[in-house]
């Protein structure tokens, strides 16, 4: 019965964690991987597996922003609201693509290397970093 409940608990909040990925993502166009590291953390953090449970949560946070990141983008296609692909002229997504796909193939690679502690770190490192810049440029 204990087992049950914590069950139906965890599954509410993977439920909410999904639901706050989303809306966070679609609002800011990013910030859902961070919400679902966050989440994830917390309720797997009881868990035996130890260091291979980190670098879990991150590689099933890529998959999950996949989609989030693809149902964002076809709803502001639809919607003709917003531009996707380009913003001034100068920048397009076409400019940014290479060097994000071959970050991405370095980042995926260094997972497989860097110890879950330093991830860790490294991770809150950046929240950070993006969170002090964030709020210093916007008091501009």
């Amino acid at each position: 019965m204990h087992d049950n409940k914590l069950m139906k608990n965890k599954i509410l909040l993977l439920i909410l964690t999904g639901t706050a990925a989303g809306l966070v993502n679609g609002l800011f166009g990013t910030g859902g991987g961070t919400v679902t590291v966050l989440a994830l953390t917390a309720i797997y953090a009881h868990t035996a597996r130890g260091a291979d449970v980190t670098k879990n949560i991150f590689a099933t946070t890529n998959a999950l922003i996949i989609v989030l990141c693809g149902v964002s983008i076809l709803t502001l296609a639809v919607s003709g609201k917003h531009k996707i692909f380009g913003m001034d002229g100068d920048f397009s997504v076409v400019s940014v693509l290479p060097a994000a796909i071959i970050g991405s193939l370095a980042g995926v690679f260094l997972l497989g290397k860097i110890k879950s502690a330093l991830l860790k770190r490294l991770f809150g490192i950046m929240i950070i970093y993006c969170g002090v810049k964030m709020i210093l440029c916007s008091a501009r």
